[in-house]
């Protein structure tokens, strides 16, 4: 009997690490991102329009923004079996999505290429590793974080591009004040996230224009071309804040015609 109580016990922490885990929150936003990917790919322009925003409405269920502030965002845990890695493939600190173009940029400039380094010092090679005490680890762990949250912020971004509301995924009855006090500091329109969006980057969102032009501009090799894509994507998502602001204008402009529309027909009606 008490060895079956030790048993339960074990299958429930090994539950809560699940939920806590790197690979269990990217495949979230991963998930999320594969549903908009997909509803984009209808056969017509129309089509894909009413598909895409019916798509964005449920892909950011699965990446409940109160989650970055949360618990278990803040106690991610890094169960990745690094010790499969050969002492000429280190692990690649950055976004999974960029993972090829990383490993190229890793070895253009010669990491891991020492072969008497990589029999003295592979890290990685230990169990556990990604959880180590150790700087390496540690760097890999705060890059992993970053991109995950990237990833995970990016559905928002572009749901409520689309005009759907950030907090669609948000539970307004939780009576949990700590919960409360999570969901104030959440991003609550389209602005907040980019500047979430460029926090996870490490860029100031004001910013972010001339850093792409200047990063462009520069020699070969002087910003890391996954770098560049980065600042792109952000850049995208910039200017797609005019654009949105414009179109909310205009559905305004429109509402308000209708119902002037509306009011000049009873009046009519009336007499």
């Amino acid at each position: 009997m008490l060895l079956m109580v030790h048993k339960v016990l074990e299958f429930v922490c090994f539950k809560e690490r699940l939920e806590r885990s790197h690979s269990y929150t990217l495949a979230a936003a991963e998930h999320s991102l594969l549903q908009l990917s997909r509803a984009a790919a209808a056969t017509s322009a129309a089509a894909a329009h009413e598909a895409v925003t019916a798509a964005a409405a449920t892909a950011i269920n699965p990446a409940p923004l109160q989650q970055l502030q949360c618990s278990q965002w803040q106690g991610m845990r890094f169960n990745d079996d690094l010790t499969t890695r050969l002492p000429w493939l280190p692990p690649i600190a950055g976004p999974r999505h960029l993972a090829v173009l990383l490993w190229w940029e890793q070895q253009q400039q010669g990491l891991g290429a020492s072969e008497p380094q990589q029999q003295q010092y592979c890290w990685w090679q230990q169990v556990a590793a990604a959880e180590a005490d150790l700087q390496p680890a540690a760097e890999l762990r705060a890059a992993m974080s970053a991109a995950a949250k990237q990833r995970w912020l990016l559905p928002h971004c572009l749901s409520a591009a689309l005009g759907i509301s950030c907090s669609s995924n948000i539970n307004p009855t939780d009576n949990n004040s700590a919960n409360n006090d999570t969901l104030a500091a959440q991003p609550t329109s389209y602005s907040d996230l980019l500047v979430a969006y460029a926090e996870a980057l490490s860029v100031d969102v004001t910013g972010l224009e001339q850093q792409l032009v200047s990063a462009a501009g520069q020699p070969d090799g002087v910003t890391k071309a996954s770098r560049q894509l980065q600042l792109l994507d952000a850049a995208l998502l910039l200017l797609a804040e005019p654009v949105l602001d414009m179109i909310q204008a205009l559905r305004q402009q429109q509402a308000t015609t209708d119902c002037s529309n509306s009011s000049t027909a009873a009046d009519i009606s009336g007499v």
